[in-house]
């Protein structure tokens, strides 16, 4: 029945472009505890598509509603960042989880968009004086945050690392947190294992950031460095002919004309089928949630639990054997 409700509200096709050509987790993998089968299939109930692509190209530009980008091990591709750039800027919807290891190209390419992630690890005492492992550690979503209802909600991250936001009003850029750890965590920057006052920094730590660009800032933004690079060649501003002038394309604009949408979190084991239903499924709700406003479904966002059954295997004791 909320499948076929949801399809009266929201008739339109949301189609999740899938990056996996940089070595991303799998979006699916049997019997493998790290990849995002469990996910998926809780979000195709929501009646999202998902589609795998290589890289983003300028095709992907307006056949992609959203791109997800989880753990990429490998460098971006030449020109693919800017492609990215020019799909979140003009009303483009991105999702980036940052694991370890994260390259290079793709820290300066999330930087350049106000968002630092750093290169450390989040333990938590508490786990440690209960038993626990202090690397799997409890991050809440801020009550009435983009992705959060009333109430915070309960997250379960592993090995995560601490963001930082640089917001920046002259190019339309708003940030506003998401996720935040426990007061008892700590940011290991110098990965000695240890807390040190002279590197370390203590809890709550940022691990999730939200982000809107305005495509009307961004318009006046590249039609000032136009002016700029024709007054640098010429001395005057540069001026095209209508003939030669090619007209904008419609079929390259994304679907919403408000603002660009980019969400990053510095953890991409949460939403494996290793964490998804722990806790009741605490992690699929913030995962929905967060496809629910980077879609522009906001009426979705709840702190409802999703029903998350796990993959199950069942052999006789000879194949087994």
């Amino acid at each position: 029945m909320t499948s076929g409700l949801i399809r009266l509200l929201f008739p339109e096709k949301i189609t999740i472009c899938y990056l996996k050509g940089h070595g991303q987790i799998p979006l699916e993998g049997f019997g493998s505890p790290r990849s995002l089968s469990g996910f998926k299939q809780v979000a195709e109930r929501e009646q999202y598509t998902f589609r795998e692509i290589q890289n983003f190209t300028p095709k992907e530009k307006s056949e992609c509603t959203l791109v997800m980008n989880v753990a990429p091990r490998y460098e971006p591709a030449e020109g693919e960042t800017q492609v990215l750039d020019e799909y979140l800027h003009a009303g483009g919807r991105i999702w980036f989880l940052a694991d370890q290891d994260l390259p290079q190209g793709w820290r300066n390419w999330l930087q350049a968009n106000g968002v630092t992630v750093h290169d450390d690890y989040i333990f938590d005492d508490i786990q440690a004086m209960f038993g626990g492992d202090p690397s799997i550690l409890q991050a809440n979503t801020l009550a009435r945050s983009p992705i959060s209802p009333q109430d915070a909600i309960p997250g379960i991250l592993a090995l995560a690392h601490s963001l930082e936001g640089k917001p920046d009003a002259d190019q339309g850029r708003s940030q506003e947190i998401l996720m935040q750890t426990l007061k008892t965590s700590w940011a290991d920057r110098d990965k000695n294992g240890t807390f040190d006052t002279g590197g370390d920094v203590r809890g709550p730590l940022t691990v999730a950031l939200a982000e809107k660009f305005s495509p009307k800032k961004t318009a006046e933004k590249k039609t000032e460095e136009s002016k700029k690079d024709g007054r640098k060649e010429t001395g005057k501003p540069e001026q095209k002919e209508k003939s030669k002038a090619e007209p904008p394309s419609s079929s390259a604009a994304p679907r919403f004309k408000t603002e660009g949408r980019l969400i990053v979190v510095g953890d991409a084991d949460w939403l494996t089928d290793n964490f998804l239903g722990l806790r009741g499924g605490v992690n699929a709700a913030i995962g929905l949630n967060t496809l629910a406003w980077l879609a522009q479904r906001e009426v979705l966002i709840s702190k409802e639990k999703p029903n998350v059954e796990p993959t199950k295997l069942t052999l006789t004791v000879g194949q087994l054997m």
